[in-house]
C-alpha cells in the first residue's frame, strides 16, 4: 500500500467537504432521490466523495506504519495483523473526523489508530493465533531434542524473537483450540490431533502429497499460513497474495485443516520425535 503526499491543511479541508457532500448524496440516493438533483448527479457526488476519502486514507496510511511497527518489535505481535487493525482504526477516524474543530487530521486520528493496535496486540496477547502454537510447538520440540531437555520458555522464545510469555500461554492453551470435529466445531478433537498436525507441518516430504489431496484454494492457503515455503503469513497477508478478504481465508483454513486431519488418520505419518 503505497502512501500519497501529505496534505496541507487546506487540502484536508477540502477533502473532508466532498466526503460529507458525498456521504448525504448517498443517503439522498438510498431515499429515492431529491427533487433538486438527477440520480446521475447524486451517483456523481457520492463517487466524488469516495474518490476524496480514498486520497485522504492514502495520504495518512503512514500513521498507521508510525504506529504498527514500533509495537509490533516491542510486543512480538504479528506486524500485518496490527497494521490492517491500524488502518481500519483510521478509515473509522476519517469518517468522525469534524474539520470545522480547526484539528489536523493526524492529530485527531493517532489515538483512533493506538487504541485500535493497542487492541489488537491484547488480543494477540491473550489468545494466540493458530499459527502461533504450531510455530511454538514445532520450535519446542526441535529445541528439546537437541537439546535433550525440556526447553525453557525463554529458549524457544529467543529463537522465535517472541515475549517469552506468549510461548508460555501458546504451550499451556489446550491443543483441542486448533482443531475440532464435528460440523459445528463444538465438539474437542481427539487428543492426538495436535500432534498429527504438527508432524504433518515437520514432515519433509509427505507432505507435499498430503496438500496434494486438499482442493487447490485450501492447499494454497495451508502452504502460505503454515510456512511451507518457509515463511509463514497471517491471515492479511494471504489474503492479499490469493485476492481474498481474511475472513475467507480463515474459513478455508478451517476447512482444509479438517481435510488435512483426516489424510494424517488414513496414511503413513513419519514416526514421532
Amino acid at each position: 500500500m503505497e502512501a500519497a503526499e501529505v496534505l496541507s491543511a487546506a487540502e484536508e479541508i477540502e477533502l473532508a467537504r466532498r466526503i460529507e457532500v458525498g456521504l448525504y448524496a448517498d443517503r439522498l440516493h438510498q431515499a429515492g432521490g431529491h427533487p433538486a438533483a438527477t440520480m446521475a448527479q447524486l451517483d456523481r457526488l457520492v463517487a466524488e466523495g469516495e474518490s476524496a476519502a480514498e486520497r485522504f486514507l492514502m495520504a495518512n496510511v503512514r500513521l498507521v506504519s508510525m504506529v504498527s511497527r514500533p509495537m509490533a518489535r516491542a510486543t512480538g505481535a504479528c506486524e500485518p495483523d496490527l497494521f490492517q487493525e491500524g488502518f481500519a482504526a483510521l478509515v473509522t477516524a476519517l469518517y468522525r473526523f469534524d474539520h470545522r474543530h480547526g484539528t489536523r487530521f493526524a492529530t485527531y486520528a493517532l489515538p483512533w489508530i493506538r487504541s485500535g493496535v493497542a487492541e489488537a496486540i491484547g488480543r494477540q496477547q491473550v489468545s494466540p493465533t493458530p499459527i502461533d502454537r504450531v510455530r511454538i510447538r514445532q520450535q519446542w520440540w526441535r529445541l528439546a531434542q537437541s537439546l535433550r531437555r525440556e526447553p525453557r520458555a525463554a529458549e524457544v522464545a529467543e529463537l522465535l524473537g517472541v515475549p517469552a510469555n506468549r510461548v508460555e500461554r501458546a504451550m499451556h492453551a489446550e491443543a483441542t483450540v486448533l482443531l475440532f470435529d464435528g460440523a459445528n466445531h463444538h465438539e474437542p478433537a481427539d487428543p492426538t490431533a495436535q500432534q498429527r498436525l504438527s508432524r504433518v507441518v515437520d514432515a519433509p516430504a509427505p507432505v507435499h502429497d498430503w496438500l496434494a489431496a486438499l482442493p487447490s484454494l485450501e492447499a494454497r492457503v495451508l502452504w502460505l499460513r503454515f510456512g511451507f515455503a518457509g515463511e509463514v503469513t497471517s491471515y492479511a497477508e494471504a489474503g492479499r497474495i490469493l485476492h481474498l478478504d481474511a475472513s475467507r481465508v480463515r474459513r478455508l483454513e478451517h476447512r482444509g485443516l479438517d481435510r488435512l486431519r483426516e489424510v494424517c488418520h488414513t496414511d503413513d505419518l513419519p514416526a514421532a520425535g
